[in-house]
């Protein structure tokens, strides 16, 4: 969601408008992020797709582990 440095760090202002970020001048430097209100739209479908997965993963990986099996 932000530019990444080669050590990992975030650097520059998210560009999506999902996510905002707020920069603290303190010692040492604090940054925290959040979702905007737009981001704040996607929690239910997020929440949805977490149930999913947990529902379905297991299935998944048996899935994806004979495809491997048969593949080797």
């Amino acid at each position: 969601m932000t530019h990444l440095t080669v050590g990992g760090r975030a650097t520059g202002k998210p560009h999506n408008g999902l996510v905002e970020r707020r920069a603290y001048a303190e010692a040492p430097p604090r940054v925290e992020y959040g979702l905007t209100e737009l981001g704040r739209t996607l929690e239910e479908f997020i929440a949805r797709l977490t149930e999913w997965a947990r529902a379905n993963g297991e299935a998944i990986v048996s899935f994806h582990e004979a495809a491997e099996a048969r593949d080797a």
